[in-house]
């Protein structure tokens, strides 16, 4: 079984202006979870769209499986390869942590531009953030038919 996740956030550091979404796919692309998380930064959004996924895939007991993220900070503090020093970020980890005892789940840091869940996001909200200030440009190679496309939209990386 195969997942991935992504977390984007519009306004990312505005704090009280900030609008985050959470999605996580199968390995075809199908949208599992598609949530509006409110006013976190995209770090928070990341690992959190990794702990919803773990929740998912431990409840329908779909072990062994892999997560594929884009956020290499939250696979690297999640394998131990990075140790956490901010605060605000604790508690996603600690629920992380619990959810992740006894389980059989491996974690893979995956490009931006192959990362499924990812591609959802950017191409549900980018006429949504297209009209706002900080926009960005990044091009990109749809997962599904390798056809490259530039955006312009407002994802801050993690």
């Amino acid at each position: 079984n195969i997942f991935y996740t992504d977390g984007a956030t519009k306004n990312n550091g505005q704090y009280s202006k900030q609008d985050s979404f959470t999605c996580v796919t199968d390995e075809d692309g199908s949208v599992i979870f598609n949530t509006p998380i409110g006013d976190k930064t995209n770090i928070q959004a990341e690992g959190i769209a990794i702990g919803e996924c773990v929740r998912y895939i431990v409840d329908n007991q779909f072990t062994p499986a892999t997560i594929k993220a884009d956020s290499e900070f939250w696979v690297k503090v999640i394998t131990g390869k990075y140790n956490l020093k901010k605060p605000h970020l604790k508690p996603i980890k600690d629920r992380l942590d619990e959810l992740l005892k006894n389980q059989f789940i491996r974690f893979e840091w995956v490009p931006r531009d192959k990362n499924k869940a990812g591609y959802y996001l950017e191409h549900k909200y980018e006429r949504k953030w297209d009209r706002r200030k900080g926009k960005g440009k990044f091009a990109i190679t749809c997962p599904h038919c390798t056809k490259k496309m530039v955006l312009t939209i407002n994802v801050n990386a993690s």
